[in-house]
């Protein structure tokens, strides 16, 4: 009992982190510095709608040992489901070396946005790295229906905070 406490206890968000995307300004992209671990960092995932779409979101990464937690809310979403992951390139964002280093990381995760065109995202990754030679920073996200061969409906870069 008290190890399924001590592992949901690792799961969840540190305000501070949190925190930093409340304020109206936002921090300067840092990576991590002496005395700093990888399990330290935190990125963000901005996401803006592509065409017509509404759809936007803010999506964070947080480093913890042996993983990383990725949570946050996509909103302006017709009621249905969804997919977020990581891809290539989109709309915004072509493919660049930052993008291309991370290519061997797949991710995606299906979502569902309720009445009100909001869906969360609450989930941890042991294959996503935001530090060393693994980094996914500079990453391309999307959001994308849950329709085979439907194209992103939103996208954003992840930057390190």
């Amino acid at each position: 009992m008290k190890l399924a406490l001590l592992l949901l206890a690792a799961c969840v968000p540190r305000a501070s982190s949190l925190d930093s995307l409340a304020s109206d300004e936002s921090p300067a992209p840092t990576a991590p510095h002496a005395g700093q671990s990888a399990a330290d960092a935190v990125a963000v995932v901005v996401l803006e709608p592509i065409g017509s779409s509404t759809v936007r979101g803010t999506i964070v990464l947080d480093s913890h040992p042996g993983a990383t937690h990725v949570h946050g809310t996509i909103t302006g979403l017709p009621p249905g489901a969804y997919f977020f992951g990581k891809r290539d390139d989109c709309a915004l964002h072509a493919a660049d070396a930052e993008s291309e280093r991370s290519a061997k990381v797949s991710y995606f995760i299906g979502v569902r946005a309720s009445s009100d065109g909001t869906a969360r995202i609450d989930d941890t990754s042991q294959y996503m790295f935001l530090a060393g030679p693994a980094s996914i920073i500079g990453a391309i996200f999307v959001v994308r229906p849950d329709v085979d061969g439907a194209q992103p409906i939103a996208c954003g870069r992840l930057t390190q905070r």
